[in-house]
């Protein structure tokens, strides 16, 4: 019964996922992401998967500061960053899963730094790295519904980037 209350749990995060996909205020967009976080988190934690449950809570919290930070100082966004990456060194300590807690570990602080700087190329990369990683966690942990949102993360950012390469291919060639 629990494996299908977590798979339930996930597909809430699946509808959270696709909504915010057609949304455009950046606001917005960063309350459901963190939504949707929050909704998987409690699916890991429901099938005992303590890494993802770590890691997504820490994703919701990330979404979170950076819709709140945007307008900040420098000191306080450097600290929001510092005090992130380190909670998901710390977080990742603790709840180790394997080898493959460090990838997704990697990849997270990766991404949490693009978000940081701002720079889409840049984000689009690291969200394919952690949902490639994230797919293999949840093969693991049997979050299969979850593997649905990364994969389309994954086409997501593959047509984004395609889409940029055309287009600044195509106005270089009209150079």
């Amino acid at each position: 019964m629990t494996f299908w209350i977590a798979q339930a749990f996930s597909a809430i995060a699946v509808v959270l996922c696709f909504i915010s996909f057609q949304v455009k205020n950046k606001n917005k967009l960063l309350i459901l992401i963190g939504l949707g976080n929050f909704t998987y988190s409690i699916g890991f934690l429901i099938l005992g998967a303590y890494f993802g449950f770590a890691t997504g809570i820490i994703a919701a919290l990330r979404s979170l500061l950076f819709y709140k930070i945007e307008d900040r100082n420098k000191v306080y966004r450097y600290f929001a960053i510092s005090f992130l990456l380190t909670l998901l060194a710390v977080c990742t300590y603790f709840t180790y899963d394997g080898i493959i807690s460090i990838f997704v570990m990697l990849a997270a602080a990766s991404l949490a730094l693009s978000m940081w700087f701002g720079h889409t190329i840049y984000i689009r990369f690291a969200a394919i790295a952690v949902a490639s990683f994230l797919i293999i966690y949840e093969i693991m942990t049997r979050a299969y519904v979850s593997i649905l949102v990364e994969s389309i993360q994954i086409i997501s950012c593959v047509i984004f980037l395609i889409r940029l390469y055309i287009e600044r291919h195509h106005v270089h060639k009209d150079s």
